[in-house]
């Protein structure tokens, strides 16, 4: 078992520290060996990964990323989603562009964790099922074998929203 602090934080970057760092001196208060999991602000996206600030004395925390990225094409039709709602017919289709976006993303949350000694996990991703199908089952398969080529744990396989 372990605790996740909290999904997806939409606070700002001080104000989540604050926050998580309280939350964990009280979780280690009764569970000092329990794994956590705390993701970085604005939905855990690897872009805020540098705005994270962790413990240096706490090794049993893992950080959460998620992936949704590009937003127009994983919510598109979403009416939650600001960026998204209002597109459609948007594709993926794995151009070099496309694929060199993903793996630029993904080797720079590497790099964070090799940085920050940091293990990570890929806790969502996925898109919304207003795309379609085929599209998604490129995007899927792409962000997955890059999930895997990149050494990321992955929690779940894909999110359906």
């Amino acid at each position: 078992m372990l605790f996740e602090l909290c999904n997806e934080p939409n606070i700002k970057p001080v104000i989540w520290s604050e926050l998580h760092e309280a939350t964990r001196r009280v979780i280690r208060a009764s569970n000092p060996h329990r794994t956590l999991i705390i993701g970085c602000v604005y939905g855990n996206r690897i872009k805020y990964l540098k705005d994270l600030m962790l413990p240096d004395d706490d090794p049993g925390i893992i950080v959460a990323i998620h992936y949704y990225e590009p937003i127009q094409f994983t919510h598109q039709g979403a009416p939650w989603s600001s960026k998204g709602r209002d597109q459609k017919d948007v594709p993926w289709t794995a151009t070099v562009e496309e694929q060199a976006a993903v793996v630029r993303e993904f080797d720079q949350a590497q790099q964070w964790s090799r940085e920050n000694n940091r293990p990570l996990t890929l806790g969502e991703f996925g898109a919304y099922a207003k795309a379609a199908m085929k599209y998604r089952r490129i995007w899927t398969d792409f962000i997955s074998r890059q999930a895997e080529i990149s050494g990321l744990e992955v929690e779940l396989l894909a999110v359906r929203r």
